[in-house]
């Protein structure tokens, strides 16, 4: 690494960065959605042995974290820029990070479930 790369980002590459990650932000809350629906509709279409409402809640519970986070940190650049202010770095790194893990956790673990139950 140089120090070319963590010098700060000018003006019109933040803003980049910026549309960026809120791009990033709406198709992980889309994504969440997707994943929230086929859960429902895999977990109650009969095919399979039902899962257990304990287990169902389990799955959903994290991707449901990860699609609010992911809506939340969408809702933090909007709201910041239109207060006229810079978007807190910290706080949607956080959101990003836990809109990913949540929703993997969740999908992770669906699969886990569903595969199982396939048997």
């Amino acid at each position: 690494m140089t120090d070319d790369d963590e010098a700060p980002l000018s003006g019109e590459d933040r803003h980049r960065a910026e549309t960026l990650l809120y791009d990033h932000f709406k198709f992980l809350t889309t994504l969440s959605l997707l994943a929230l629906g086929g859960v429902l509709t895999l977990s109650q279409s009969g095919q399979i042995e039902p899962m257990t409402v304990r287990q169902v809640l389990l799955v959903l519970a994290p991707i449901s974290i990860g699609g609010a986070c992911a809506l939340s940190g969408a809702t933090g650049i909007v709201a910041a820029r239109h207060a006229g202010k810079e978007p807190r770095q910290r706080q949607l790194g956080l959101y990003r990070r836990v809109s990913v893990l949540g929703i993997g956790i969740g999908t992770g673990g669906f699969l886990a479930l569903f595969m199982d139950a396939l048997r």
